[in-house]
């Protein structure tokens, strides 16, 4: 298994993985592009990829933030893990670890010392 950074040409086989991973919060083409792609603070060194056998086997969607919040600031310390998904066939295999310790990795670099999992904070008194 290969864990790498989000490539323009993910996009088709991300979609079709994400509904089938997040039912709840299906996705088209249209809405990936516009709430993933192409908001102010996509960063895809944030967005992994898992692969094995050159198919795409799950994914972690990161992001921090680029531009001030006018309530929040920048928070230049917090990360925020938006979703993730593994395909059904693939799970239990460490893919999901796999794919937050990439993250986690790269959240590390740029100075983050808080992640959050949607809305629900994990890590909060140390550094990642």
């Amino acid at each position: 298994m290969k864990i790498r950074e989000y490539t323009p040409g993910d996009g088709v086989a991300v979609i079709a993985l994400w509904n089938k991973c997040l039912q709840p919060d299906l996705l088209d083409e249209h809405n990936f592009y516009n709430r993933i792609i192409c908001d102010v603070n996509f960063d895809s060194q944030l967005f992994m990829i898992a692969e094995e056998s050159m198919e795409i086997v799950g994914f972690a969607y990161g992001t921090k933030r680029k531009i001030v919040d006018e309530m929040a600031g920048l928070q230049p310390e917090q990360g925020w893990i938006v979703a993730m998904g593994v395909h059904p066939t693939h799970r239990r295999k460490g893919i999901g670890k796999a794919l937050v310790d990439a993250l986690e990795a790269t959240f590390k670099r740029s100075g983050t010392k808080n992640i959050s999992l949607g809305l629900i904070q994990t890590i909060t008194s140390s550094p990642v």
